[in-house]
């Protein structure tokens, strides 16, 4: 009977071994003590590779004083920005913010500081002063996904005026935000549908993607894309306080030019931003629109899929109160070393720990933990269906 259990158990070790990279994540334990900005250890199977662990970019505003520039984390820019001759409205600047500005508080106690500036208009430096966003350069490999989640909200005093295009989302040539050509330009109407504009044509077309989304005015909304670029199976998934709103399909390597004509986006240079163009009225005369404040805050950007969520949860699909980014610092098939973001779970408070892979995939029932305290993987690995042990 010995001899039968070792060779069983060497047979469970090989299909273990041959069938991580098939099978979905599995977690099976977590050590450290699980407080905000800890670092634990998690173990398990199937987690695959990552090639670099850390994220392209994580933006928390933590030790970042009011003023510095947004390049002070990693990005490549951020507008509005009024210098020169619009230098009186420096301070309405894209820049970080202290909870409490405007009387906006940050979206939870572990957020010390957010981004935010004023969009003013056209009148008022022109793309400089017209949009509300941030972006950052990538150098793209084929075909390129691109991962980002992060908390966004208006200026309680934000004037709608009577045409609220608002865009959210920006994939394009090297350059700055909105170089032709483009491929993906996701816009909201009236806080409350998504509309996909490119790479339909230059100047409109698209399809509404819902009538309950983007609504960020009473507070702070989750959001996550999830973006995969290629000519015969790219898609563009939007995640809204945890809910699908829905996915966009088509070839994602192509864009309209100055003519609406669709060519192939060349070369290796892209632009990725989150927020955008805003014009809250028809009529830029009006402007300027002083309180007309967007907000950033918790922003993880990467151009991989694989990635550590905590949600609030026994399923992702349930985890629609809080999905929080775990910031990876070490990357293997069956370890993983992480940063706590704790985000907006309290101390006690119990969670669900998600690991995807590579392609996306993620164990189909979180691992539950408790914030505040210490754990240790003592979960044996769970056994393929299947097999058994005799």
């Amino acid at each position: 009977m010995k001899y039968q259990y070792t060779l069983i158990l060497i047979f469970f070790g090989i299909f273990a071994s041959a069938g991580n990279s098939l099978a979905a994540p599995s977690v099976s334990g977590v050590s450290g003590t699980l407080n905000h900005g800890n670092s634990i250890t998690i173990t398990g199977m199937g987690f695959g590779t990552k090639t670099t662990a850390a994220p392209l970019l994580w933006d928390d505003g933590s030790g970042v004083n009011v003023g510095d520039a947004p390049t002070a984390k990693g990005w490549t820019g951020g507008v509005p920005s009024y210098t020169g001759a619009y230098s009186a409205y420096s301070s309405s600047s894209m820049q970080y913010r202290a909870p409490g500005f405007r009387g906006t508080s940050a979206p939870n106690s572990h957020v010390s500081h957010y981004l935010g500036g004023a969009i003013m208009g056209y009148d008022y430096g022109g793309f400089f002063g017209a949009n509300g966003m941030l972006w950052k350069d990538l150098t793209v490999s084929s075909p390129q996904n691109i991962y980002v989640s992060f908390y966004t909200r208006r200026d309680p005093a934000w004037e709608r005026g009577n045409e609220d295009n608002y865009k959210e989302f920006n994939y394009c040539s090297a350059g700055l935000p909105y170089t032709l050509p483009e491929s993906l330009v996701l816009v909201t109407f009236a806080g409350n549908q998504w509309a996909s504009y490119q790479p339909l044509s230059k100047d409109g077309g698209g399809s509404i993607w819902g009538s309950d989304s983007a609504n960020d005015y009473s507070g702070w909304a989750k959001r996550e894309l999830i973006l995969h670029t290629e000519t015969s199976n790219g898609y563009a998934t939007v995640i809204e306080n945890g809910i699908q709103k829905d996915t966009w399909m088509g070839d994602l390597t192509k864009g309209p030019d100055e003519y609406g004509q669709l060519i192939n986006m060349t070369g290796t240079g892209r632009v990725f931003s989150i927020g955008g163009y805003q014009r809250p009225d028809v009529d830029w005369t009006e402007s300027p629109y002083p309180d007309n404040f967007k907000y950033f805050a918790g922003i993880y950007l990467d151009t991989s899929f694989a990635r550590i969520l905590i949600g609030n949860a026994a399923t992702l699909t349930g985890s629609t109160t809080f999905r929080e980014l775990q910031i990876p610092s070490a990357w293997a098939d069956t370890s993983i070393t992480a940063t706590i973001n704790q985000g907006g779970f309290s101390n006690g408070a119990t969670a669900y720990l998600y690991v995807f892979d590579s392609t996306g995939t993620a164990n189909a029932t979180g691992y539950p933990i408790t914030f505040g305290s210490g754990s240790s993987d003592t979960t044996p690995p769970a056994m393929p269906s299947g097999l058994s042990v005799s």
